[in-house]
């Protein structure tokens, strides 16, 4: 404090905390001199060894440090008596004996009787210091301990409240076996499983409804793609979150499901209607449905586009309007294949501003339009496609396209895989649109609504995977750059000689023997005439002597000579710590 306050700046500094921890671990702190030419010599080499890194080369007491910057020692008191002392002494005193201004006079009186004596904390407290921690502390006895049941016995206050948090942990960590409706769950994993065995492997989309949450979760049948070994894949857990296919997904729920969840906003959901629903089914190439209620049962039954292929076995369901029995009742969606050729070419918009609401906006009119279907708008593509302004996609031209065959259709997790009778012709992938998706045998993939691909084959077999993008390389590569520095940096520092021992014998021989390698300096250690050598190795220190005493005075230390003394003040000498 004292240098700081002397020189305007801390001894160490640096630009982070780490810095300056480094500073004061492999460093001496730069001569007060150097920065205050102004102050006595006595006076700065006083503060300069009060820095010393070694304990044993600093100032012995606090009162020595006193005595050698010329401040008065008073007499040992207690600590009330002291802070007394202290305020009554002169803040301005010139001469041999004056204390350091802001150091000893006045203020710090008044400092330490706030510290120690919390005179100050007393005078100047605030109601709020008080209420704040009790009002908080009642809250939590409020909010957390009465519904807990974990207040003390003896406490006067009881509640019947139950806490959510013991039924919330009970539900979700007993699994899906624990349930009531377990058996229900099993029957229909256990029936979609043979679904998959008997008409083959696809997606499927399940009527939606709170209840489900007898399962465990709503969600639950989310899990098909697990139970099935990957044959059956849930649109629910194909287009919830992350997906820019989710809109539609949702839109789907709401067309198939009499009390749907409609978890996405802003957008123009329509009530139960199988048939349309149906529609938007084969356009995204879900292959199967399966509905629970009666309303979507009797309305999926009319439509010539499903067909009924499987019945679970039926369940008693609690519903806010009873007890009622229900069986899953699973159909097959007519032309439903993930990759299809198409009638017209793709239309390209142009004018659409930058983001994704533009693009929603214009894709999610264009998928609630079944007329609008036979021509895909498209985000970019070939030259020869033609063009429609974004305000005009409703007017689209219409391109014919020969027919094409596609067929030996495969889809894994990261690929897909069609041969077509004819090159040079787009073809319809349903498969979320993503830059990451590379073609092999086909130019593209581009992006058509809603969220789909296109691409343009040049031979007869096509493969598109998820591949990586110069993002995704880019990515790795200062993924990989940063361990590699990590792991220089740890070398580093392993290399790093750490400051040395001064207690040991060989380096403090060292050290002695650098003191007074070349220097011409013949410093000396028996505390005579002369220099000492206080650990600083640049310009020869000058022996200490009083502020004011003539400079040809010998050097002065506390009394009892140069080991510690008693503190006459009482206090620990923070300079020793």
């Amino acid at each position: 404090m004292v240098y700081e306050a002397l020189a305007g700046a801390p001894p160490f500094s640096g630009g982070t905390t780490l810095e300056v921890v480094s500073a004061v671990q492999g460093g001496e702190a730069r001569p007060l001199a150097q920065l205050r030419p102004d102050l006595p010599v006595e006076l700065c080499a006083a503060v300069d060894r009060a820095l010393r890194r070694d304990p044993a080369e600093r100032w012995p007491t606090a009162a020595a440090l006193a005595q050698a910057m010329g401040a008065p020692v008073p007499p040992r008191a207690g600590r009330a008596e002291t802070a007394d002392r202290l305020d009554a002494s002169p803040s301005t005193t010139t001469g041999p004996g004056a204390p350091l201004p802001g150091v000893v006079a006045g203020a710090p009186g008044q400092a330490f009787r706030d510290e120690w004596l919390g005179e100050g904390r007393a005078k100047g407290a605030r109601p709020g210091a008080v209420v704040t921690p009790l009002a908080v502390l009642a809250a939590a006895f409020v909010l957390v301990a009465l519904p807990l049941h974990a207040l003390p016995g003896w406490f006067p206050i009881k509640t019947n409240d139950r806490s959510f948090v013991g039924d919330w942990a009970r539900w979700n960590y007993t699994g899906y076996e624990k349930k009531p409706s377990y058996p229900e769950y099993k029957d229909l994993v256990t029936t979609m499983a043979g679904v998959g065995h008997e008409f083959g492997c696809g997606r499927a989309m399940w009527e939606y409804e709170p209840e489900l949450d007898r399962m465990g979760t709503p969600m639950a049948p989310m899990l098909l793609p697990y139970w099935t070994k990957g044959c059956i894949d849930s649109m629910e857990g194909l287009f919830f979150e992350s997906s820019a296919t989710t809109p539609y997904h949702f839109l789907n729920q709401s067309e198939l499901s009499r009390t749907p969840s409609q978890a996405q906003r802003d957008l123009p959901y329509r009530s139960l209607d199988v048939a349309a629903g149906a529609q938007h089914l084969q356009l995204l190439g879900v292959r199967y449905y399966l509905a629970i209620s009666p309303e979507a049962q009797a309305q999926a039954a009319a439509d010539p586009d499903l067909t009924l292929i499987a019945i679970a076995p039926p369940h008693d369901v609690s519903y806010k309007t009873g007890v009622s029995s229900r069986s899953w009742q699973v159909y097959q969606v007519a032309a439903s294949d993930e990759v299809a050729p198409l009638q017209y070419e793709p239309a390209v918009l142009t004018g659409l501003a930058g983001g994704a609401k533009p693009w929603l906006k214009a894709s999610v009119a264009w998928y609630q339009d079944p007329n609008r279907w036979a021509v895909p708008l498209a985000q970019s593509g070939p030259a020869d496609w033609p063009r429609v302004r974004a305000e005009d996609g409703a007017s689209a031209p219409r391109v014919a396209l020969p027919p094409v065959t596609v067929g030996k259709i495969t889809t894994t997790d990261d690929r897909v895989s069609f041969d077509v009778d004819t090159i040079g012709e787009p073809v319809l992938v349903k498969v979320s649109y993503f830059p990451n998706w590379q073609a092999s045998g086909a130019k593209g993939p581009w992006r058509v609504s809603p969220n789909l691909m296109v691409v343009v084959p040049t031979s007869h077999h096509v493969s598109l995977h998820y591949g990586y993008t110069a993002v995704d390389q880019v990515a790795y590569a200062v993924t990989v750059a940063g361990v590699l520095g990590v792991a220089w940096l740890a070398w580093r520092d392993r290399r790093r000689p750490g400051p040395p021992d001064r207690d040991a014998p060989d380096a403090r021989e060292a050290l002695e023997g650098a003191d007074t390698e070349g220097d011409d300096t013949d410093h000396k250690e028996d505390g005579g005439e002369g220099a000492r050598d206080d650990g600083w190795h640049g310009t020869p220190e000058p022996a200490l002597v009083p502020v004011g005493a003539p400079l040809d005075a010998p050097p002065t230390f506390a009394p009892g000579g140069p080991g510690r003394e008693a503190d006459p003040l009482g206090w620990d000498d923070p300079l020793d710590h």
